[in-house]
């Protein structure tokens, strides 16, 4: 949107949309910010604007600024980014996102021109940011999904004590485990924690549809079939 720092913003369509120092007074700020601005700025004057930005963020209630690094698509873009590497340490509220270093390997993720991003790019920047919000405890991971592992019970004997434990992948745990429909075997039986355990009585395949809920709630299910043999 050609928003600059300080100085007056570049036009876009007819409309100059306001720098990040004019911004901050009508917006509500949280205590941690992260900005990606930059590239609109003359490089002979970005030091000046990231003092006067950082100043304005922390008057504005900022106590925590995640700062991207600039596409070094240009030299004036990598010489900003020493500027920004710099600040750190006159601003300890300041924690600089490498998205250079972190896009550089993916040219797939820009437009024509290196700068502008493509769908892969926003999700790219996006999934740094959010590793950078979990790293500094501001937000939670997210947990991985739920799914059910085992595919296949190794086959058990009549009349031998039987043990193994479905296994789950994801979720929060712990993971509670249920039989929906179907049965096992006689003599065997799901227990919470995911064992199947007990001692087959006759041979034969019996097949049962087991669920897999999470501490969070979530909810899996897989048909599994347990053959016993004839010892």
């Amino acid at each position: 949107m050609c928003r600059r720092l300080v100085r007056e913003s570049c036009p876009y369509k007819g409309v100059r949309p306001p720098t990040l120092v004019d911004l901050l007074p009508t917006i509500r700020l949280a205590p941690t910010v992260v900005v990606s601005v930059g590239y609109n700025d003359p490089a002979t004057t970005f030091a000046d604007g990231v003092e006067q930005a950082l100043t304005a963020l922390e008057k504005a209630g900022a106590q925590r600024v995640l700062w991207l690094t600039l596409t070094e698509e240009r030299q004036s873009y990598a010489d900003m980014n020493d500027v920004l590497r710099a600040a750190v340490a006159k601003h300890p509220e300041l924690t600089i996102v490498d998205w250079q270093m972190y896009s550089r390997s993916h040219p797939d993720w820009f437009q024509d021109d290196g700068l502008h991003l493509g769908y892969g790019g926003a999700v790219g920047m996006a999934t740094l940011i959010h590793k950078k919000l979990v790293d500094a405890g501001v937000v939670q991971a997210t947990a991985a999904r739920l799914a059910i592992a085992t595919a296949k019970l190794p086959a058990a004997r009549v009349g031998k004590p039987y043990l193994v434990r479905l296994r789950a992948t994801g979720g929060t745990k712990p993971v509670r485990w249920s039989r929906l429909t179907g049965s096992l075997p006689a003599g065997l039986r799901l227990l919470l924690d995911g064992r199947v355990t007990g001692t087959p009585k006759t041979a034969g395949t019996k097949t049962a549809i087991v669920r897999a809920t999470d501490a969070a709630g979530r909810r899996v299910s897989r048909r599994i079939a347990l053959v016993v043999r004839s010892s």
